[in-house]
């Protein structure tokens, strides 16, 4: 059985993979900062903010990792009106089999 502590640290591994988010816009990228991460268990939560002022279809949205590439991606495509704001919530749970 794996030791609570090596999940916590793999979780913040990975968590320190995480530095940005980044979505398509209209066709467009728009990179965004992590609203927030928190460890619980074995789970990772990253969340980030799609803020208001800004109206389009929303696609493709990715954790970035510090080279450039992608951790993670939701190909979701949500309708965004200028005065909404959108969170978007990844989830990541660690488990043993």
């Amino acid at each position: 059985m794996i030791d609570p502590t090596t999940f916590s640290d793999i979780l913040n591994y990975m968590s320190s993979l995480i530095v940005k988010g980044r979505y398509v816009l209209s066709g467009n990228n728009v990179d965004v900062d992590i609203l927030s991460k928190a460890i619980s268990g074995n789970t990772l939560t990253v969340n980030i903010f799609l803020a208001d002022g800004q109206a389009g279809t929303v696609t493709d949205i990715k954790l970035i990792k510090p080279n450039g590439q992608v951790f993670s991606d939701k190909p979701d495509s949500i309708t965004k009106l200028a005065t909404q704001g959108v969170l978007v919530i990844f989830k990541f749970t660690i488990m043993e089999v």
